[in-house]
């Protein structure tokens, strides 16, 4: 077992085995001194040079560490792999192997177990060789441990190496002060973008934000503010021309990292007023596509002025707040249209023969008699309605397509992506809805045209002589997965 006195004997720790290119005492459990210049691996696999100094060392999500220098310039981020220990620690802790002259390992031991490996050589041309697993068993990395433990004991007395500290006491944040998204084009009259804000909750410091069950390819919009730390003021409480520059100077380097992996802004980055940043970055949130980075989030931004000053946020938590249902919202009311029920609710041959009586047509006449009067029988139906389809029908009840029987969004959603039964009662594969929507020319009727038999007023329909604007909120459903309505947000996370 590790003596309880680790976390704070650590800093005077001599590392075995490093040779110079570590120093042998620091401040911190977190903190490493390079005595001479090593290559690590970036996260976009390229070569990471550190230079000589003293780093502080913190993971970035599952697979990357961030390097901290204590001058004033911009962090390094490193790749690493998860590794374990065997540790009871209260603290994260970093410590340091070598392998030969030229390679070497850093290892962050975090307290749950668990921790974050990288490789680096003094050379470069290891770095250029990604880490694939950790080659420093947990009973291997106990015995160095320890055994950096007895050195510490035996050199308590020794004077101490102090780490400047300015740049993480006076570090500028970055704070996330605005979150939205538009939604896609939604509604079956209408162009207009619903924006869908999100809403910080102070109670447990976290941003909630409705989402779509569709479309998830939409912008997010952030806004960040800079809480931007003044050098002075002149005479007149005016800022100071240093801090006047520094805050219309643009930024050199922005990096968002969202749950490990680094999110490019699409179109680009907007300056606010005060030295913010306003990003609108493409990020996919739907699970299905190979790209996604699901929700929730944890959120970091991290930005290098021109002057090498570093600003970073604080770790952002974002979480569904809703789920709006494309269905419920755009199909729904389309389905319960009345040129929809009109036939959806005719299914046997009383239905039809009321139907039609009560709209003043007797479908007892002599020419229209010799017809069997029966759902999913299109005889004698195009007599009236061939301007409209030659495949004049309607479902029989026994196939569970009545939609005034169904009363719910999620009920129809439901019924029309699950199992097909047929006119004889048959329960088989669901529909290919594709065919059915852009090739039933009843469904076209429906929701474009409404004309009616002898030369009646056309009906009202929810897309007049325009059915591409139909089939686009259909596809729009269709290229999702066809996702019906959720009885929560847990139900999509």
């Amino acid at each position: 077992m590790v003596h309880k006195r680790l976390l704070s004997l650590l800093t005077v720790v001599v590392f075995v085995g490093w040779g110079s290119a570590l120093a042998q005492v620091r401040e911190s459990p977190t903190s490493v001194t390079f005595e001479k210049a090593l290559h690590f691996l970036s996260p976009e696999d390229t070569d990471e040079q550190i230079v000589p100094g003293t780093y502080e060392v913190e993971a970035a999500g599952v697979d990357s560490l961030w390097l901290f220098p204590s001058e004033v310039s911009a962090p390094h981020l490193i790749q690493a792999i998860p590794t374990t220990h065997e540790e009871p620690l209260e603290e994260p802790v970093v410590v340091m192997f070598s392998e030969g002259e030229d390679s070497h390992r850093l290892v962050l031991l975090l307290p749950d177990g668990k921790g974050l490996e990288v490789s680096g050589s003094s050379s470069g041309i290891r770095s250029k060789r990604a880490v694939t697993r950790p080659t420093i068993n947990p009973k291997e990395r106990t015995s160095q441990i320890r055994s950096q433990l007895k050195v510490i004991t035996q050199n308590l007395n020794q004077p101490r190496v102090a780490m400047t500290k300015k740049l993480f006491m006076e570090m500028e944040q970055l704070e996330l002060v605005k979150l939205w998204r538009y939604s896609p084009r939604y509604s079956q009259l209408t162009d207009t973008l619903e924006k869908l804000q999100g809403l910080f909750d102070q109670r447990d410091s976290k941003w909630y934000i409705p989402i779509w069950d569709v479309d998830m390819d939409s912008y997010f919009y952030f806004e960040w503010k800079r809480n931007f730390t003044s050098t002075g003021t002149t005479r007149d409480g005016s800022m100071s021309r240093k801090d006047q520059a520094e805050l219309l100077a643009p930024y050199s380097h922005v990096r968002l990292r969202i749950n490990g992996k680094w999110v490019s802004p699409i179109p680009g980055l907007h300056r606010k007023a005060g030295g913010g940043l306003f990003m609108a970055p493409l990020l996919v949130i739907n699970p299905s596509h190979s790209n996604a980075i699901p929700l929730p989030w944890n959120v970091k931004l991290f930005v290098t002025t021109q002057s090498g000053k570093t600003l970073v946020s604080p770790t952002t938590k974002i979480v569904v707040k809703y789920v709006n249902s494309w269905f419920e919202r755009t199909l729904a009311p389309i389905f319960r249209h009345d040129r929809c029920i009109s036939c959806h609710s005719v299914g046997d041959h009383q239905a039809i023969v009321k139907y039609h009586n009560d709209r003043g047509f007797d479908l007892k006449a002599a020419w229209i008699s010799a017809y069997p009067i029966e759902p999913q029988t299109p005889q004698g139906c195009a007599i009236c309605h061939h301007p409209f389809s030659r495949d004049w029908r309607s479902p029989k009840f026994i196939q569970g397509l009545n939609w005034t029987k169904l009363t719910t969004p999620k009920e129809i959603c439901e019924k029309i992506t699950g199992p097909f039964t047929d006119k004889n009662g048959n329960v088989g594969p669901p529909l290919d809805l594709h065919h059915h929507f852009h090739n039933d020319d009843r469904i076209i009727w429906a929701v474009s045209n409404g004309g009616v038999p002898r030369e009646r007023p056309k009906k009202p329909v929810l897309f007049p002589e325009d059915k591409e604007s139909f089939l686009g909120t259909i596809d729009t459903w269709l290229a999702s997965g066809k996702p019906c309505p959720k009885t929560a947000a847990m139900d999509f996370q």
